[in-house]
């Protein structure tokens, strides 16, 4: 039976952060996380605002971090965790077929998945993002749509006003917006639109249901 000071159950930037604070504090460290298991950094095309690192994939930025932990001594385990089972001061838990012992666990599985509107799982990343302020600059001189089930997103179509030529808001659930925006120069840069969106192109179409989840979607045209 393998045992750890340490097992950090998930394959994000979290997990892998984690692991290499361990690691540097002198912790036995492994991560388990199943050959299937994605972050939602992955799916991202370009980040530009990581320091360091410019025009990385999200994809190529998990690399880099598994890579890291690894030479730092961190035990990658490739198997779905299923059940943790406390035994006294430690723990067990059931990874794949084997049991792993543990003094300190660490869930770092990352954000709930949304439910997604019909079209966005194909586009995300191109054409599609869920953060105005990440992801602003490559809308700059561009048509956008805001997609926002709750107040937050009007925050994001403000702020992508200022980038954006154009900025269209629809509401994916009823909730309160302002309808006086302006850019800086004074000139009214957002439409607020009452019908509800899902997304099939770059841009976006007609009807969806409403989303249980705070969530805002920006869709470039």
């Amino acid at each position: 039976m393998a045992s750890y000071d340490l097992l950090i159950i998930g394959a994000g930037p979290a997990a892998w952060s984690c692991a290499i604070t361990a690691r540097q504090r002198g912790l036995t460290t492994a991560v388990a996380c199943a050959q299937s298991a994605t972050s939602w950094l992955q799916r991202a095309e370009r980040i530009d605002n990581y320091p360091g690192l410019p025009q990385i994939s999200g994809k190529e930025l998990l690399s880099r971090f598994r890579s890291q932990a690894a030479d730092m001594g961190v035990v990658i385990i490739e198997q779905l965790a299923r059940q943790i089972m406390p035994s006294g001061d430690i723990y067990m838990t059931l990874v794949g077929n084997d049991i792993i012992e543990s003094r300190a666990i660490v869930l770092a599985m990352g954000a709930a998945r949304p439910k997604l509107l019909p079209g966005e799982e194909e586009l995300l990343g191109r054409g599609v993002s869920w953060c105005g302020t990440c992801d602003g600059m490559f809308y700059r001189g561009k048509k956008v749509a805001v997609l926002s089930a709750w107040t937050g997103g009007v925050e994001e179509a403000e702020f992508l006003s200022t980038l954006a030529s154009e900025v269209d808001y629809y509401l994916l659930a009823q909730h309160a917006c302002a309808r006086a925006s302006r850019s800086p120069s004074g000139t009214k840069k957002i439409s607020w639109c009452s019908r509800r969106m899902r997304a099939n192109t770059a841009t976006t179409a007609s009807s969806s249901s409403a989303l249980p989840y705070r969530r805002t979607r920006c869709c470039r045209g």
